[in-house]
Parts: C-alpha cells; structure tokens; sequence
C-alpha cells in the first residue's frame, strides 16, 4: 500500500469515527430524555432501568471477541445503524429500546476503530463532537430528533456512516480490520470521554445557560478547543516548538517525540497528571464562576481530547478484560450522570434520592468530569509505548477548518425578525404557557417545538411569557429551547434564572426590546426553587414592566401565599403592568382573592366566568391555574385558552388589552 493510499485510508478512519461519534452523542441523549419521559424510578427493576443497564456496552466486546463469525464488526454496525433508524419512533419505549440498541451497536465498531488508531482516535473523536456542536449550532441548539429537518439530517448522519463503512471494507479487502481477536487498548477512557462529552462539556448552549454567558463566545471557545486538541493530537512531533518555548515537560510533553517519523509521541505518567489537572481545573471554573468561566471551555475541550489520546495507547488487555474495565467505566459515569439528574428533577424522584442530592448538581457534574482523568490515569500502562505514527493528511486540517465555519456561521446566522407593523400597539397581546420542557402532554412525550412555534405564530403575540423552559439538561435533550423560538419567531428574549439555580425555568419573548430584567426567588417550602422574572419592555408607548412566574404545587406548609404577597410588594405600586404565569391555585382558593385584590384577572374581564377556561390538563381540563394579571387601567379586548395535549401538558392563556 503506497503512502497516499494509507493515507486516504486513515482519513477515512477518522471521518467514520467523527460520524459515528456525532451519533452516539444524539442517540445518547434521546434516549435519556425517553428515561425521563418513561419517570425513571430506582426501586426495583423497572422498564426504565433496563434502559439504562443497556447503555453499559461493555458485554459486546468478550461476546464479540469469543464468536467472531457471528458477531463481527459489520453486523454490530448494522444494528447501531438500525437501532438508531427505529429510534426515530413515536413509542417511548420502543424508541427508548432502539436507541440503547443503536448505542450499543455504535460503541461497539467505535472500539474495533479504536484498536485500530490507537492514540489517534482521538482526532475523530474530537471532530465527531465538534461535528455535534456545529449541528446543534446551526439548529439553534434544537436535538436532531426534535424537529423534521433535523432528523432528516440525522438520516444524512447515518447514510454518510454507511458510505464511511463501505469505503473501509472496500479499502480493506472486505473486512475492516483489526477485528475482535487482538490484544485491546484501555477503554474506559472512551467510554467516559462520550458520556461527559454528551451530558454537558459538547452541549455549549448548556455551558453558556449555566450561568448565562453568551452563547455564541462559550460556543465558538468550545468549538475551537475541540479543534487545537485534535491538532496537537494529529501532530506527530511538536519537538523544536517545545523546546523553544521552554515547555517541553510541563504542557506539550505528550506529543514531543523521540523520532517524529516513526513515532506518534511518548507519552508519560507526568504529562498525564498535568493534562488532568488542567482538566479539572478548567471544569472547576466552568461550573463556578460566571461569565469569567467563558475561557475554560477552550480548556476543558483541549484537555478532553488530549486524555483521550493519552488513554488509548497499545496494551495487551485481553477481550473479557477490555469489555470489563468498559462496563465498570460506564457504570459509574452513568450513576454519577444519574445523581445529576436526581438533583435537578428531585421532586420525580422517591426517597431517599430526593433528599441527598438536592443542591448538589455541579458536585456531581465535576464528578462525573473528574472520572476521565482518573481513568486514564488508573488503566494506561506507564512508562507507555510509542504509537507507530500514522502520516498526517491535509484533509484532515481541512476537515477542521471546516467543521470550524460550519460551527461558527451557524452561531452567526440570523433570525427572523417581526415586520415593524406587527409591532405597533396596543391593543396588546399577550400569551402565558406552560410548555412543559419542551416535551407534549401526552403519552409519547415527543418534542413539542414544533407545533409549539406554529401555536405561538398563529397566536401572533407581542409578549410572551413561558414557564419550565429549563430545558439544557439532559433530561430535555440540552435544548435551549427559549433561544429556539425566539430565533424562529423573531423576538427578544430574557433566559431568566442561570441552569445552576435550579428550577423549572421562567422565560419572556417580547417583540419590543427587554431591559432592566431581573429574577426574585419565591418563598417555596419542600419544592424546587421558583422565581419570577421582572423585566421592563421598551413599547411604543412608553415603559411596561412585565413579570413571569411559577408557584410551586399546593400541599402541606406551602407558601404561595407568601408569593402573592411578594408580587404585590415588587409590582402593586407601578402605574401599569402585566403579571402572568403558571401559579398552581384555582379561583376558589384564597391566592386568587389575595391577588385581585391588587390585580385585574384578564380572563374575568374579558367577559368570561370565574371558574370557567380551565388549563390543567390538557387533556381533561380540570383546574385554572394560569393566569394573566393587569395592573393599572385596562380595558380587555378579549381572552381565549389556546394549545393541545400535543403541544403541551398546559393550556396556553390569550389576552388582548388597550391600556386607558
């Protein structure tokens, strides 16, 4: 084989793992939002928990290596590609199933490409969460199976990893070699890498909401982090740049090498520590500092990528060693991801969950981060071998250069906006909705973003406020999907409360400018937290001040009563005002009275009857419990319930009003 034809074959190597990487990233994540659609419960075994136990793919190596006629490289790889088409399903079950399937099968071929890079896997795995974040940056951070372009271009992703497939076997003589019989590298760092990498560090819109940075600068920083880590990785020697810089020990060890045409690098115990502390440190500062924490998502990415390299160097693990140490890595990276899940969702969780992990989210986010070092540093065998170099092709520079622009120009893309004559008021319209996470009211709990924008374009609404809208968590998929209708919409919009906070997310969309915004934490007794978010709008008439909120549930020592009283204090005493939201009591109970004492309920004057337009459930109205409140003079125009089980659990509340 001629030097331009391995080459070409190791491009193509590192394009099939980059693919089959941006996949396992979308699939993982789907299927966790089908767990949480599915209520995840932890006593006893459960339809829920099996999912999760067959996320944990290490059983496919020893089963692979010991029948290697039957289970080879090309059937495990049919059933990623298959498991992953059926997950597309409607059925969260059946979806759910699928996509552990398809994970299965795409971690699989991921490790037979692994024994076959080595070091150099990492390059395209690097790419492949760059490919990712470049997707969901052009989606507006929308999950491909969220909306129908989006799984279209998940069908692209699967039809291109079958091209990657047949390239290989047709470049290999009819297999893709090495196959299960040989001696594997550490494998826990692989495993670890795709999970921290799908739960939060390749999710930039979820880095950005956890303290409200800007989301094009967390994103652009973390997109070229992945890019400068896979270029330190794919060059073979840094030697004279290193030495110049004084650096040789200290950062770039890892990739000076002793003869740079032989040779992909040395690796050492020392240069290990020092990428792993770098590591750590960076998502320290990422999970607790605020917009000075944009940096270390450049950090963060290069040293992921870097320990992956470092983690995957040559050993003699046998096959049930390999698989073991995979599942072992997995398992603690899911129960870890798990207790994240348990914190931010706790009120879904039975004891004793709900009460030991409450607060606790970034502790074990930075657990969860922290197990990539430690299993690097714990599985590869120092002093470790040199890595005979695979030659450096330009396609693969051009590859980065590439997935840059496509990264960075969907991150400058523009919405659209709202005709200046849609804009002129009053009367002013105005729309409260629950949207549920992003998720429908019924059964399947598919994405609601969809009919959910074609609900609020037909409402054609200047303001807009929504409740549980913390949807970048792994729970909903890493969606921001607040920023996703306002780029779709055209309108301004104000997140609310940071992810870290805690909460179900209060959100505004406005087609006038906000300013002054700000969020103040009810009262809450044995509940998450809850806000609300005051905001000023700039309208053609002058100044509006604007809240969102949502009460926690009624039961036992709770204090909405509290809340009322503290929405009265911050906006009883301007001349003119709209508050709205979801707050979790009906007419007949004594907030309501509390509040129109203050407030004028839209609903009641546009004609309507107290205790009629029930907006919970959706699906069998039963309860009033969302509400749109004036304050000052108002006439209203009108009122209606707007939306559907398919849209949400919630039915939306319309008012039209001209202030007097």
């Amino acid at each position: 084989m001629t030097n331009c034809e391995a080459d070409r074959h190791g491009f193509g190597r590192l394009a099939f793992v980059g693919v089959l990487v941006a996949i396992w990233l979308e699939v993982f994540q789907w299927v966790i939002t089908r767990v949480f659609v599915l209520n995840f419960e932890i006593g006893g075994l459960n339809a829920t928990a099996l999912l999760v136990l067959l996320l944990i793919t290490g059983w496919t190596v020893p089963v692979s290596a010991q029948w290697p006629t039957v289970w080879t490289p090309g059937r495990w790889f049919a059933i990623g590609i298959g498991g992953t088409s059926v997950s597309i399903v409607p059925d969260p079950i059946l979806a759910a199933i699928a996509g552990s399937v398809g994970v299965i099968g795409v971690t699989t071929v991921l490790v037979v490409l692994l024994a076959d890079l080595r070091a150099r896997f990492a390059v395209g795995a690097g790419l492949g969460v760059a490919l990712y974040a470049s997707l969901r940056a052009w989606f507006d951070t929308a999950p491909l199976f969220a909306t129908t372009i989006g799984r279209g271009i998940l069908v692209v992703l699967l039809t291109a990893a079958i091209g990657c497939w047949l390239l290989l076997v047709a470049a290999t003589d009819g297999r893709v070699r090495p196959s299960f019989d040989g001696p594997f590298p550490p494998l826990s760092p692989l495993g670890v890498f795709l999970i921290v990498q799908a739960t939060y560090l390749g999710a930039f819109h979820s880095l950005s909401t956890w303290a409200l940075r800007p989301y094009a600068i967390t994103a652009g920083l973390g997109l070229l982090g992945l890019l400068v880590g896979t270029w330190l990785v794919e060059r073979s020697s840094l030697r004279g740049a290193v030495q110049t810089a004084g650096f040789e020990r200290v950062w770039l060890r890892p990739f000076t090498s002793v003869d740079s045409a032989d040779r992909f690098g040395v690796f050492d115990r020392s240069s290990a520590v020092v990428w792993s502390c770098l590591f750590i440190a960076s998502l320290t500062a990422l999970l607790w500092l605020d917009t000075w924490g944009m940096p270390f998502v450049f950090l963060a990415q290069v040293s992921a990528v870097v320990l992956l390299a470092i983690g995957s160097q040559p050993d003699t693990r046998s096959s049930l060693g390999a698989g073991t140490e995979l599942a072992v890595a997995q398992l603690g990276a899911l129960q870890l991801a798990f207790l994240y899940v348990s914190a931010v969702n706790w009120p879904f969780m039975p004891s004793p969950v709900d009460g030991l992990t409450r607060g606790l989210t970034a502790e074990f986010l930075l657990a969860l981060g922290t197990l990539l070092p430690i299993s690097v540093l714990i599985v590869v065998p120092f002093p470790a071998r040199s890595v005979p170099a695979h030659a450096r092709d330009r396609r693969t520079l051009l590859s980065m250069v590439g997935l840059g622009v496509l990264g960075l120009t969907g991150l400058g893309a523009p919405g659209r906006s709202v005709p200046a004559d849609e804009r002129e008021a009053p009367p002013i319209r105005v729309l409260t909705y629950n949207v549920h996470r992003y998720f429908s009211g019924g059964d399947a709990g598919e994405y609601n973003l969809e009919p959910l924008v074609a609900l609020l374009r037909e409402a054609n609404a200047h303001v807009i406020g929504l409740q549980e809208t913390e949807g970048t968590r792994i729970t909903s998929g890493n969606v921001n999907g607040v920023r996703w209708l306002a780029r779709r919409l055209g309108y301004h919009y104000a997140y609310g409360v940071p992810t870290r906070a805690g909460g179900y997310g209060v959100s505004l969309l406005s087609v006038w400018p906000i300013e002054n915004t700000r969020v103040v934490q009810l009262p809450t007794h044995d509940s998450p937290p809850r806000w609300v978010l005051v905001a000023d709008l700039r309208t053609p008439f002058g100044e509006l001040p604007v809240a969102v909120t949502h009460f926690q549930l009624g039961k036992p020592g709770d204090k909405r009563a509290e809340s009322t009283e503290l929405l009265i204090d911050e906006l009883g005493d301007v001349d003119r005002a709209v508050i709205m939201g979801d707050f979790n009591f009906k007419p007949t109970e004594p907030m309501y009275e509390t509040m129109t004492s203050a407030f004028t309920d839209a609903w009641m004057a546009a004609g309507h009857g107290r205790d009629e337009g029930p907006t919970y459930s959706a699906s069998d109205p039963q309860r009033r419990i969302d509400y749109i409140w004036l304050q000052g003079d108002w006439t209203v125009n009108e009122a209606e319930r707007l939306g559907s089980p398919q849209v949400s659990d919630h039915l939306a509340v319309f008012a039209a009003a001209t202030p007097d």
